[in-house]
């Protein structure tokens, strides 16, 4: 690492309006400019040329931020062919620690940027690292047993020992700790992750299945394992949104297995690795649903009749990292379908779509909340491609996320309820939506759950692909006074609250309506009383809902 410190040569230089007089500059006179040589020797450039580049780069940021890719090419008039020679070096670079930078599409440099950490350097400011981090010290020990290993001098099996021995002897590196107490891989999956983590990095390609076979095998045997461990059926790798199998449009291609960009974040976190548009924003809205992110619902309390209640913790428990990967690996093994398909059934406003909400946000896991009323298209065959396009921006959306998403169907009561009698195209229509959608249940790959306020009208072929079901009633007299206490406890004595729960049988949507307005009369009315208030809104409550016919809002 540089012993100079550079301040005074990049003093000189920030004296000029642009990158592109600093060509100028530097070939004036090197002679003039002996911390130049300093600069490229110290870094150890092999050419005039690279360290332009270099300290391009470091200028750029120092003025403004980051460098575009295509800002560094104009700048020096350089030419696309000029990639071959540049693309190696950023990503040396980058292992180095000299610069970070941002990926197009998980692979191409889109700009680059001086690390803050080698800025430090060049100026002769303490830092703690040596510039060679552990993980790139790690590939550097990676790509030398795997040389030996295609020359024959080391088994497979040797270096997924040497992996192993490594990793335990690291066990507080990041990448170390992912794979072994979060995605739990054996060491063979570790091994051909970390064989496609390098691929990307270094060729910005994957590899084709024949390929990571013969990396990644000693004997004949060992590679049928390994093609049934890639099988996209079967693969943990590919269940865990770690590595993607590409499509190739040229039918003489092989199709590649790829990192994605959440397992490259991982191994590279200094990279920012882009992702699908729709992972990256914590609310987002497609055509046909609504994309939340766990992190902006709200905490609630939600309360249950004792038997409900376990129930669905006993499912929100399933719905954890840990839990939920033993189950679709349990599944799969058993030729069973990795999908987790969830039903909860009740009356409106008793806490269905409020308990899938609260399960997405204590086990970290997105929602993709579809709506039913825009899949109906106007014309021929447009519900049948927007039924389609559910599952496909789903399982799109969910390679961006860390953990597997909720698929909602809120309100699915049309969805799964008995296909029609064919008398008109809306019902053809309406039909083959839900073949479609029956057919993508049974080779579901992800968590769906389905709330509907009518399950007497379901269609057996629905009620057997739904895993677990679950009925959520209506709350009982323990359970109401519960609810009552935590809704007015701030307003209302215990034995009050008692009377009323005894009087009124409410759900948890009519008691958030009562809640509201409670709130608001006593406001407008602060000397009214309280339990004759409480009680005229309750009974107000219970006339409406049962006077007036009304399609279920769920809630």
């Amino acid at each position: 690492m540089p012993k100079t410190n550079f301040l005074p040569l990049f003093e000189k230089m920030d004296l000029y309006p642009g990158l592109e007089l600093m060509t100028k500059f530097l070939n004036e006179s090197f002679d003039d400019h002996p911390e130049f040589e300093s600069f490229k020797s110290e870094l150890g450039l092999s050419s005039d040329r690279e360290a332009l580049l270099l300290a391009g780069i470091v200028l750029k940021t120092l003025r403004s931020g980051e460098e575009s890719s295509m800002g560094v090419l104009d700048t020096y008039q350089w030419g696309i062919r000029d990639w071959e020679w540049i693309h190696p070096l950023w990503y040396q670079w980058t292992q180095d620690g000299f610069i970070t930078s941002k990926r197009k599409n998980g692979v191409q440099f889109d700009s680059v940027a001086a690390s803050s950490a080698f800025l430090q350097r060049l100026f002769n400011q303490e830092v703690e690292t040596d510039g060679k981090n552990e993980t790139h010290q790690f590939f550097l020990k990676f790509n030398t047993w795997m040389q030996a290993a295609k020359n024959k001098v080391l088994t497979a099996r040797k270096v997924e020992q040497n992996v192993e021995d490594w990793m335990q002897a690291h066990p507080k590196v990041g990448f170390v700790r992912k794979i072994k107490d979060d995605w739990k891989l054996e060491i063979g999956n570790a091994v051909a992750l970390m064989v496609l983590v390098d691929q990307q990095m270094r060729t910005q390609s994957g590899l084709p299945l024949e390929a990571i076979c013969d990396t990644l095998s000693d004997t004949d045997s060992d590679r049928c394992i390994w093609k049934q461990r890639l099988n996209k059926d079967e693969a943990v790798l590919i269940s865990q949104s770690l590595v993607k199998l590409g499509t190739s449009i040229d039918p003489f291609i092989d199709e590649e297995y790829k990192a994605t960009p959440l397992a490259m974040r991982v191994f590279y976190p200094e990279i920012v690795w882009e992702t699908p548009p729709a992972a990256q924003e914590g609310e987002g809205r497609s055509s046909v649903g609504r994309k939340l992110s766990w992190d902006t619902i709200t905490d609630e309390i939600l309360f249950f009749n004792a038997a409900e209640e376990q129930q669905l913790n006993s499912l929100g428990k399933l719905l954890s990292q840990s839990s939920y990967q033993r189950v679709t690996q349990a599944l799969s093994k058993r030729k069973l379908g990795k999908g987790v398909t969830i039903l909860l059934y009740g009356q409106p406003g008793t806490g269905k779509t409020a308990s899938v909400m609260q399960w997405a946000r204590k086990n970290k896991r997105s929602v993709f909340m579809v709506d039913i009323s825009q899949i109906r298209g106007k014309y021929l065959g447009d519900t049948e491609r927007n039924a389609k396009k559910i599952f496909d921006e789903y399982y799109k959306w969910a390679e961006g996320q860390e953990r597997m998403p909720i698929l909602l169907f809120n309100e699915a009561d049309a969805l799964i309820s008995k296909r029609l009698d064919v008398e008109r195209s809306v019902d053809m229509a309406m039909n083959a939506m839900q073949n479609i959608f029956l057919q993508e249940m049974e080779n579901f790959k992800g968590i769906l759950v389905a709330t509907t306020n009518l399950n007497k009208n379901m269609d057996q072929a629905f009620e057997r692909r739904f895993l677990w079901k679950v009925e959520i009633g209506h709350p009982d007299t323990a359970t109401q006074e519960r609810m009552m206490w935590s809704a007015f406890k701030t307003d209302m004595k215990r034995p009050e609250v008692k009377t009323l729960a005894q009087q009124f049988s409410l759900t948890g949507g009519q008691l958030m309506n009562i809640r509201r307005k409670f709130v608001l009369e006593t406001i407008t009315h602060p000397r009214i009383n309280r339990m004759d208030c409480l009680s005229q809104l309750c009974q107000q409550e219970l006339s409406y809902s049962t006077t007036v016919s009304r399609r279920g809002i769920g809630f």
